[in-house]
């Protein structure tokens, strides 16, 4: 393969972890005779992690660096990475604290080689608790069960794309980018490998409940339209039921009275088909709400302190 392989690489007081991550991404693309460039993104660290790829990107050019004036978060950095990226095929996330097995790389590699434009590696086995797998599995169900695109379960942003859905997202500027389900709204020429990921050595996880919760909150909000459209129909069904009851109603207290419904059933006639008319004026609301977030979230940029190697 005589491709350029770009991986990214987001870190936040990694300094445990960043030697180890460089040489293991280094010796398989060695062992493996593809060139390639290896991007760090430093999300503002307080460590030392800094520093040793300041030293790695000094002694090995295809080690590049960007370091971010402030903590972003780990999705925007991602994405911001992304545009910098100069390869054929792109890992889109490769996290420094390895929990992904780098062998895997080489996999999904030789997936898009088949002419994939996405690659998922899905996982088959996470080591998390009890309580945040079932929470994880309620997401990815909902997610799934709401979204028009793609968004395989238990997949993070160790993935693969090919350059053209790159360019696709250059103009870009989400300000939370959902990045696992980003590229789903592209393409449907999406591939799968499956792998069972390791536990971390070193250090602890950044992300703590809030985090995950916060992140998840914006894979919801970006992905799920079917409950809206769903609102929509129900609340149209709703109104036009309501309106024919009322007619009927109206027709046969005027021509049958005898048998017209009389006290509570006319009151509840009368509430179901206002409230029923709330609803569809809320649901169509919320239908120009989608349109405009669609339209305005993308707005925020990465301010990079410093860049290497580029």
């Amino acid at each position: 393969m005589s491709k350029l392989i770009s991986v990214i690489s987001t870190c936040y007081n990694e300094e445990l972890n960043i030697l180890e991550c460089y040489q293991k991404v280094k010796e398989l693309f060695k062992k493996n005779r593809l060139n390639y460039e290896h991007i760090f993104v430093d999300n503002n660290s307080n460590d030392n992690t800094k520093k040793i790829i300041e030293d790695i990107c000094n002694k090995d050019k295809n080690v590049k660096a960007i370091f971010n004036a402030k903590n972003y978060g780990p999705f925007l950095s991602n994405f911001n990475a992304l545009k910098l990226t100069n390869g054929d095929y792109v890992i889109v996330n490769y996290a420094s604290d390895m929990q992904d097995p780098v062998e895997k790389i080489d996999e999904l590699l030789k997936k898009i080689d088949e002419g994939y434009d996405v690659v998922y590696a899905v996982k088959k086995s996470i080591q998390d608790n009890f309580f945040l797998t079932k929470c994880r599995r309620i997401f990815y169900f909902l997610v799934n069960k709401f979204s028009d695109n793609p968004n395989p379960e238990n997949a993070n942003e160790f993935m693969c794309v090919t350059k053209k859905i790159i360019v696709e997202i250059k103009d870009s500027n989400d300000y939370f980018p959902y990045i696992r389900g980003y590229f789903g709204k592209l393409t449907d020429n999406i591939g799968h490998i499956y792998f069972d990921r390791n536990k971390r050595i070193n250090g602890k996880s950044k992300n703590n409940y809030f985090n995950l919760y916060t992140q998840a909150i914006n894979g919801l909000i970006s992905t799920m339209s079917k409950p809206i459209r769903a609102l929509s129909l129900f609340s149209f069904i709703t109104v036009l039921s309501s309106t024919l009851l009322m007619m009927y109603i109206l027709f046969s207290r005027i021509f049958l009275q005898e048998i017209a419904p009389k006290g509570i059933t006319f009151l509840s006639m009368i509430i179901l088909f206002f409230f029923s008319f709330i609803m569809l004026l809320l649901s169509l609301i919320l239908e120009y709400l989608i349109a405009i977030h669609e339209q305005t979230r993308f707005k925020n940029r990465v301010f990079i302190e410093k860049k290497i190697n580029f």
